[in-house]
């Protein structure tokens, strides 16, 4: 039997992921950069939403994009570093979304890529070819895909350590009254403490 292939929790679900890269991969540059903005905001507004313990008491909604990357910052979900590319892409944004007769540039490439933090560039130089990174505007896409799924795999991260607490809290409740059940067991059922293989068994 083919064992399953275990998913990787960092990585977005199929269908977000899907329409993600296909709005990437528009020609439309006002597209792809409008788009991409969307995506990174509202994975930015899930990430503020999973910090605090009451998410309620905040309406992200009145915020605006840049005070949005401040309180992520103040609640320490993200350095002042890692703004700076979501800072540059917001710019972009503004720019086609109230002129519709400007395009991208490959300046406005050049300065997106330079925003990013050494990490984000990092990784984008190993994963796509020197040929791509030259093409206009290939490069532009790279750094949106790289914002995005850097805020994905934070989003991510935090609902895997509430899970974990989630889980090692269960434990802790259920420890004791198992012991409770096996002493019990020991003192009124003779068979029970004759019996190896009906003794009650322990939780990791």
């Amino acid at each position: 039997m083919t064992p399953r292939k275990r998913k990787n929790p960092f990585v977005p679900p199929l269908s977000e992921r899907t329409v993600f890269l296909k709005y990437l991969n528009s020609d439309d540059s006002m597209g792809f950069i409008v788009r991409g903005h969307l995506y990174i905001e509202s994975a930015l507004m899930q990430l503020i939403e999973e910090a605090p313990p009451d998410p309620g008491a905040i309406d992200l909604t009145r915020f605006n994009f840049p005070l949005k990357l401040d309180l992520a910052v103040a609640l320490g979900l993200m350095s002042e570093s890692e703004t700076r590319g979501y800072l540059r892409l917001n710019s972009l944004r503004n720019k086609h979304a109230h002129n519709l007769g400007v395009a991208l540039s490959e300046d406005d490439q050049r300065n997106l890529f330079q925003s990013l933090d050494q990490l984000q560039r990092d990784k984008i130089r190993q994963i796509a070819s020197p040929k791509k990174l030259n093409r206009f505007p290939e490069l532009s896409r790279w750094c949106i895909a790289s914002l995005y799924l850097t805020m994905r795999t934070k989003l991510e991260k935090i609902r895997l350590a509430r899970v974990s607490d989630m889980i090692q809290k269960i434990r802790r409740e259920q420890k004791p009254r198992a012991r409770w059940c096996a002493r019990y067991a020991r003192g009124h059922f003779p068979a029970f403490r004759r019996s190896r293989a009906r003794r009650a068994p322990k939780l990791v």
